[in-house]
């Protein structure tokens, strides 16, 4: 069950891809968590970075940096969707 990554409803959507990835996960959705954390790394403009871990019954699938949380999400949640459903 693969989404298209050029779908123009997810473009820029971090909870859209959330979203599938919780959708597609049916009645386990319940066992995946997210989680955000500060990273000590600065971007190149000199933004901290924010990083988010993904977690499916308690292993890591998804993992991304960001200059915002939604940015990480994005990431962590379609290396997380690749890592369960691809």
């Amino acid at each position: 069950m693969a989404i298209p990554l050029n779908n123009p409803a997810a473009d820029n959507s971090p909870i859209y891809w959330w979203g599938e990835l919780c959708t597609a996960l049916g009645d386990d959705c319940h066992l995946l968590t997210r989680y955000f954390e500060n990273v000590d790394d600065l971007h190149y403009d000199g933004e901290r970075l924010i990083g988010c871990v993904v977690m499916f019954d308690g292993v890591e699938v998804g993992s991304a940096l960001g200059v915002t949380s939604l940015q990480a999400l994005q990431g962590a949640s379609l290396e997380a969707y690749e890592a369960l459903l691809d």
